[in-house]
């Protein structure tokens, strides 16, 4: 055999050994069988490159110098040890069949425990190898990375140095601020609670510590939050605004002027929530500002860059309107410049006043014959108002539409032929996959569907159409149709990426019946999508425990080790689940083999308060509880010396 096929034999044989000890506990059978596999493929490999040393980056592996990357087998494992902070591995020769399986074990664990562990160093440091090393990154090295799953180990990280209060590490964080909120989207800070509550108290620990890097820092979140698309929710607004209590006026001015004038700013400064943001006073400080500048500062008023800029930030689909201190102070920048050129008649800035004056007198409009006429003008405009996707428009005409049919019954039918257009047009931008963050708040404000359930069956099932916002949609319009729903899904359960794209949707509609979906496709799958569901169930808000207790008796030890991780996140359920585990009786040992499985998937969680339980254990009297005391005592001396 070659060095080449034997380093691919290799990396082949870590993935698989890799999966199977992330599936199963370290005394199975089963995993002990593969470790000792692999630990063939390492000695043979070990013939040709002594020692073993892998080092990784973050899609790809690098031997002898060689960069291993382009294949899905290198940036699996690359993507895998980078995300556990893993810099190096090192095997050498002469290591045991224990080392091997406590290394394959530590590395295999969840990225979550191996942060709250404080590493992996924390984890090995138990069985001490002196021929398999691993070298972690430092958090530094995480600065290049992007991802969901870099940025949960961010959000980790703030927390653990806060937590510690390890001021070097809270000063390393500062420092490098803009690096690191630039992996995330305004979106992750309005909708991730933990997240904005490490934000919220890193910037409380510099105000407290380092005015300088507080301020710096508060302005490099302020400027993402800013590129947040189509004004937030009220209420999404007022979590934001907790941050800029202590902003001052100049900074407000710093970030919109900075935005203005930087070569690489992309204008992607959203006007509507930077309005909606800051008080009149502030605003009214920020315009005189502005306008001091334009007329002070040399060059700026004949520079096209600059003014580009401007048009584009105050004129985009997504600002709505300029208010009067803002045109005054951008006027003398526009001063002699061609109609066509100019800022204050451009034409498309002229159609948004009509838009807005039609939606004003929808609103206000007594006579029915001039509402029909309002209504007609505004179905002719809806081309132009759709072909920008000005959803933060059609928000409002949804919002107005359902307040006059409320306020005025009779009037209801003038609306009917705009209101079937705007339905359909949100609608199909659901089906079209638009961003998220586009267009729920429309979907919102939809009350019924204008396409129908067979539509949707169509779309999803036979044309597979799916992403978040179809189910959204789906599952409010439709409740009475879940049965339906169901029994479609189970016609498609041989179609494994189907259900894979079903249930991943289904994370993010916040429907109550997302969860029997879920159950649905639980029903019908094999392990391997059983997983999947399981994961996907994690991040629902509504759970149903009852029915994630009632699989642990009939599940596979992956599937079981799944669900108990869910329901061990719910502080009230631990108790229910360690008497299920281990509350029953045991005669003449007949249910020891499901004792010794339980306490593997405890072990395996660090379910610290089985202690009692496993005390109980290891006390068990008569000699078929041999295996049963000796796992149990097992479990307790290794958590003691922890």
């Amino acid at each position: 055999m070659e060095k080449e096929e034997a380093l691919s034999e290799f990396l082949k044989g870590l993935r698989i050994v890799l999966n199977n000890a992330s599936a199963y506990p370290k005394n199975h059978p089963y995993f002990i069988k593969s470790a000792e596999h692999f630990k063939e493929k390492v000695e043979l490999l070990l013939n040709f490159i002594n020692p073993v040393k892998i080092n990784v980056a973050a899609q790809s592996l690098y031997v002898e110098g060689n960069c291993l990357a382009g294949l899905a087998l290198y940036e699996e494992l690359a993507n895998a040890f980078h995300l556990r902070k893993i810099k190096s591995i090192e095997i050498r020769p002469g290591f045991s069949n224990q080392e091997l399986i406590d290394f394959l074990g530590a590395v295999s664990s969840p990225i979550r425990l191996i942060l709250r562990s404080g590493g992996l160093h924390n984890i090995l440091k138990q069985s001490a190898s002196a021929h398999i090393l691993v070298e972690e990154l430092d958090y530094s090295e995480l600065l290049q990375d992007s991802g969901e799953e870099t940025k949960n180990i961010w959000v980790y990280f703030f927390g653990e140095a806060l937590k510690k209060e390890d001021q070097e590490r809270i000063l390393e964080i500062a420092d490098n601020f803009a690096k690191i909120i630039s992996k995330f989207r305004a979106r992750d800070v309005l909708e991730d609670e933990e997240l904005r509550e490490n934000l919220f108290n890193l910037l409380f620990y510099l105000k407290e510590k380092d005015k300088e890097r507080f301020y710096k820092c508060l302005r490099e979140l302020f400027r993402l939050l800013l590129k947040e698309k189509g004004i937030p929710q009220e209420e999404k607004l007022q979590k934001l605004r907790m941050f800029f209590k202590d902003f001052r006026k100049s900074d407000f001015i710093d970030v919109l002027w900075d935005e203005i004038i930087r070569e690489e700013s992309s204008s992607e400064l959203s006007f509507d929530t930077f309005y909606k943001m800051i008080d009149e006073e502030t605003h009214q400080a920020i315009a005189l500002s502005l306008e001091e500048k334009i007329n002070n500062i040399e060059g700026i008023r004949a520079n096209p860059k600059v003014k580009k800029k401007i048009k584009q930030l105050f004129s985009s689909p997504d600002s709505s309107f300029i208010p009067e201190l803002y045109r005054h102070a951008l006027s003398s920048l526009f001063d002699g410049a061609p109609l066509e050129e100019g800022f204050l008649f451009d034409s498309d800035a002229i159609h948004v006043n009509f838009h807005f004056i039609l939606l004003n007198l929808i609103a206000l409009e007594p006579d029915r014959e001039e509402l029909v006429l309002i209504s007609n003008s505004l179905l002719k405009e809806l081309g132009k108002i759709t072909v920008n996707d000005n959803l933060y428009y059609i928000k409002l005409l949804i919002g107005v539409l359902e307040k006059r049919k409320k306020d005025s019954p009779n009037d209801a039918d003038v609306f009917v032929e705009l209101e079937s257009c705007i339905g359909e047009y949100v609608e199909s931008l659901a089906f079209e996959g638009k961003s998220a963050g586009a267009i729920e708040d429309c979907i919102g404000c939809l009350k019924r569907s204008f396409f129908g359930f067979n539509y949707y069956s169509e779309k999803i099932f036979k044309e597979g159409s799916v992403n978040p916002q179809v189910l959204k949609l789906m599952l409010k319009f439709f409740p009475e149709k879940l049965a339906a729903i169901s029994q479609l899904l189970v016609n498609k359960r041989s179609d494994m990426e189907f259900l894979g794209k079903f249930i991943k949707g289904l994370e993010d509609t916040d429907s109550p019946l997302a969860f029997e979906l879920m159950k649905t496709v639980f029903s019908c799958a094999n392990n391997i999508m059983k997983i999947e569901v399981l994961k996907s169930m994690r991040k629902l808000k509504d759970k149903n425990y009852d029915f994630l207790l009632s699989i642990l008796d009939k599940s596979d030890m992956p599937v079981k080790k799944e669900a108990v991780s869910i329901l061990c996140e719910e502080t009230n359920m631990r108790k229910v689940l360690l008497d299920k585990f281990f509350g029953f009786k045991n005669p003449w040992g007949r249910r020891s083999s499901l004792l010794l499985e339980n306490m593997s998937v405890i072990e395996g969680l660090q379910i610290l308060e089985a202690r009692d339980y496993l005390l109980s254990l290891s006390k068990q009297p008569f000699f078929w509880n041999t295996n049963v005391r000796k796992k149990a005592r097992e479990i307790l001396k290794k958590w003691k010396a922890n």
